[in-house]
């Protein structure tokens, strides 16, 4: 399974992270505290839904970047 992670930089300097796939947010200080608790927050959710899915395992992730202005694919 491949899951989509965006990355967008608040006006307060805090970073948010979104999976539009599940509708998860989580925000941090840095992009990579964003992105770390959204993979949390995703695994969590598979656990949750389906039992027989090893979310640790079976997951890849694509994170893009976006500023106010453009996207950037990092």
């Amino acid at each position: 399974m491949y899951v989509d992670i965006e990355i967008y930089r608040g006006d307060d300097n805090i970073y948010i992270a979104c999976s539009p796939e599940f509708d998860l947010y989580a925000n941090g200080d840095t992009q990579r505290e964003a992105v770390a608790k959204l993979k949390k927050k995703i695994n969590s959710f598979l656990d949750k839904s389906d039992s027989s899915f090893e979310s640790n395992k079976d997951i890849d992730y694509t994170v893009r970047y976006y500023s106010a202005r453009s996207p950037q694919t990092h």
